[in-house]
């Protein structure tokens, strides 16, 4: 039975202020000729509201199950010109993913574009310049997909009944530019449009090519005559979106190839193994018989290969997405087909192959490494070969779920988890220019605050949680003020700040008035994942992250305060509430502290929650809780982001070095000795095997190891003692200020230090409470 429709509300008010947004972004403004054009003359989606929080059970019947519907579609305009112009350029926005292509070739190469937002807030442009592509005769070509736009394949967190869902849709103009003014050209009457060759598409399902239509193609330039105009959408259902800001953040791409590492099996099934796990596609050439369909799935895991040989590749689902998962269907033409997917990436190290009637050459087949392009900045080596391949994983990791926003994996969810998106962003500074890539991010989580304050543990978020009108767990739905923090350390942007304020002053506010000293009234997932605790009894009460959190957010918000020239005493007397909370719950005497996990002891030292006297009682209680461990880590996202720097701070650096050495469960090292290129999310290797968010270690060895501790004010250089076991280290970082490098040598017991400190740079190099202020340029110490 179809439910009764809802009057249509306008679901793309922009909600921020454009004052603020034009100090930071760059707004786009089209002519208002140029409409939003679509596929569909029926361009929204039945959906409900989310209100069951993780999981929207009794809303899955609204879901589109017609899989033409998510066909992608060309829309094609002819235009001819009498002269060319001096300039020439195009200006387009896409809500969805799009591809466009002038006289058949492709504009940039960028790809999955633009970015996901909040896209009921905030629609993402670009500009190309079309004047060296221009001709007498022309074509624009625009080939679109659903992205996370229009996810129709139901999943846990409700993106299948997303506020903003509807069919996928641009709007663009191209501009010519001439010695006497300008003639401007917009989407609107003139473009037609044709379903393409990739039949469905879905960003979490995959997509479905039918080879014998694949002419029609984004390099199609044949005859358009009997295509059907494309629906204008404004005159369909008054369509508007008001913020439309310039993307400047670098776009996805196709970074890298790699050859498979093993093809096997026979005609009925075959693997192909690609030597590294990764995020991406394949591009592949195939041959057989017109009409026939073989069948791809991307896994990370082969269950014949693995070390837990009762899993199965479908259990990384773990039914967070009903219907296909990670799925590509050719169905060929007759001819040779060579074949990469446009508008989904999957996670994968694995990609098993049936109905194609014989084994693929090995040489047919290429791994695609497809994410943001951020600029690697940093070199690390050391003399411990264990940190060198452990510090290889995080970056990997980190790119693998970097597509516009951060994720938490690349396959079974694709989610901005705010939590891992903090606990990862220093070591992801070190590793990577993150500047405009992050800025974005922070506008996401902006535009994300409800009305009320309220802000999800996902971004962007499709109402997820925050339907509740609840406090998410504050590890994630606060993690844009961590975010914020590390991003004005690094790059010292006082405008973001400024404008990030009252959206982080919002939420807070929101916070203080539904929880008290943050213990209680929330929801709770807590320092996921310690060794063993998955969805049970956890090492850590979480009540106890939440308030220990809550104080740091609180003490961050008075320095925000205090940089932006506001009164930072409302910050301080909530911090102190909570921490005092937080001691006389969890940490009332020196006997508590013994019975407290690795988490807790970590975050009330590196966190500053302690009265002074019991700190030293805190450093003892948690080289205790190591020893009641075998000397393993036992914490979760949270603890392992302190646990080394704690123990560092304790003079106990040498058991932080320890804990990477280790090689059985639960361990960094039991990752590698189990054939990890990425790290897992978990210790025991039972969920996702990539995740980023441990690797928060990174930042430990580049800081600690490496011995460069940056910030915009200063940079603090230091070497490990000598107990740490580490021989040498060369680090190269190419800060925001300029290259730094560092290379240490222990000669005896006295180290031979060079560096190289750009000008612009204040440092200071510590060793045995001595200070050294060496000048711009090289410089070399031999420090006792």
């Amino acid at each position: 039975m179809s439910l009764p429709k809802a009057p249509r509300e306008d679901r793309s008010a922009a909600g921020i202020l454009v004052k603020k947004v034009k100090e930071i972004t760059e707004k786009i403004s089209f002519s208002p000729e140029a409409r939003w054009l679509c596929a569909s003359r029926e361009p929204w989606v039945d959906t409900l509201p989310n209100t069951a929080g993780w999981g929207t059970v009794g809303s899955y019947e609204l879901v589109n199950e017609d899989r033409d519907e998510d066909r992608a579609y060309l829309h094609v305009r002819d235009f001819s010109l009498d002269r060319l112009p001096e300039k020439a350029e195009l200006v387009i926005c896409a809500l969805g993913y799009y591809e466009a292509y002038l006289n058949g070739k492709k504009l940039g190469d960028g790809v999955l574009a633009p970015g996901f937002t909040v896209y009921n807030k905030r629609g993402l442009a670009h500009r190309f310049d079309l004047t060296a592509l221009l001709q007498k005769e022309n074509r624009l070509t625009v080939l679109m997909g659903n992205g996370f736009y229009n996810q129709s394949t139901p999943d846990t967190f409700g993106f299948h009944n997303a506020p903003w869902r509807a069919k996928c849709r641009f709007k663009c103009e191209m501009t010519f530019r001439y010695p006497e003014g300008e003639e401007k050209i917009t989407s609107g009457p003139g473009f037609r449009m044709h379903p393409s060759f990739i039949t469905y598409q879905n960003i979490r399902s995959g997509e479905t090519f039918d080879m014998r239509e694949k002419q029609y193609s984004g390099e199609y330039m044949g005859p358009v005559d009997g295509w059907e105009a494309s629906a204008d959408v404004n005159e369909y259902c008054g369509f508007s979106l008001e913020n439309v800001t310039l993307e400047t953040m670098p776009p996805i791409r196709k970074c890298g190839m790699v050859a498979p590492c093993g093809v096997g099996g026979d005609e009925n099934r075959c693997v192909i193994k690609f030597p590294v796990n990764m995020a991406g596609w394949i591009r592949i050439r195939l041959k057989g018989e017109r009409g026939r369909e073989a069948v791809l799935s991307f896994v990370e895991r082969d269950p014949f290969m693995w070390h837990a040989p009762d899993l199965k590749p479908e259990h990384i689902n773990q039914f967070h997405v009903h219907k296909e998962f990670q799925t590509w269907r050719i169905i060929l033409s007759g001819e040779e087909d060579v074949c990469e997917p446009h508008f989904t990436y999957y996670g994968f190290q694995y990609v098993i192959v049936t109905g194609l009637g014989y084994v693929p050459d090995p040489g047919d087949v290429t791994g695609i490494f497809v994410h943001t392009d951020l600029m690697p900045l940093l070199k690390f080596e050391c003399s411990e070969p264990i940190f060198n391949r452990l510090h290889a994983l995080a970056p990997r990791t980190f790119l693998n779920n970097y597509h516009s926003i951060p994720t938490d994996c690349p396959h079974r969810e694709k989610n901005g988890y705010t939590g891992d998106g903090w606990i990862a962003c220093e070591y992801a500074m070190y590793n990577f220019d993150m500047r405009e890539a992050y800025k974005k991010f922070l506008l996401d989580i902006a535009d994300d605050r409800q009305p009320d304050g309220n802000m999800s543990g996902i971004v962007p978020n499709c109402n997820w949680e925050t339907c509740n009108r609840r406090v998410f767990d504050i590890l994630w739905s606060g993690g844009g003020i961590m975010i914020m923090k590390h991003y004005h350390d690094f790059y010292g942007d006082t405008d973001l700040l400024e404008y990030m304020w009252e959206h982080l002053e919002a939420y807070m506010d929101y916070v203080d008035a539904r929880t008290k000293d943050c213990l209680s009234d929330v929801a709770f997932l807590g320092d996921w994942l310690e060794p063993g605790a998955d969805f049970g009894v956890r090492r850590t009460d979480p009540p106890l992250t939440n308030g220990v959190l809550y104080t740091a957010y609180n003490r961050i918000m008075a320095g925000f305060a205090r940089i932006l020239g506001r009164d930072e005493d409302k910050w301080l007397r909530r911090a102190e509430t909570a921490r005092e909370a937080v001691c006389r719950k969890y940490f009332a005497s020196e006997e508590a502290l013994s019975e407290s996990s690795q988490t807790a002891l970590a975050v009330a030292l590196e966190l500053d929650i302690l009265p002074q006297e019991f700190r030293k009682t805190a450093e003892k209680a948690l080289v205790g809780a190591l020893e009641k461990e075998g000397m393993h880590i036992a914490t979760g996202l949270l603890g392992t982001r302190y646990i080394f720097d704690a123990l560092l701070h304790a003079g106990r650096g040498d058991l932080a070095a320890d804990m990477l050495r280790q090689t059985d469960f639960p361990s960094f090292g039991y990752m590698l000795k189990n054939g990890a290129t990425t790290i897992w999310e978990s210790w025991e290797g039972h969920i996702s095997l990539d995740h980023p968010m441990m690797g928060s270690y990174d930042a430990f060895l580049v800081k600690n190891i490496g011995g460069i501790r940056y910030s915009f004010r200063e940079a603090v250089i230091t070497v490990p003692d000598k107990n740490a076991g580490v021989e040498w280290a060369s680090t190269e970082f190419a800060s925001p200020k300029g290259l730094i490098k560092v290379k240490w040598r222990y000669e005896g017991d006295r180290v031979r230090l060079s560096l190289l400190i750009p000008g612009g740079v204040s440092c200071r190099v510590l060793r045995g409470g001595k200070e050294y202020l060496p000048s711009p340029g090289e410089n070399d110490f031999l420090l006792e």
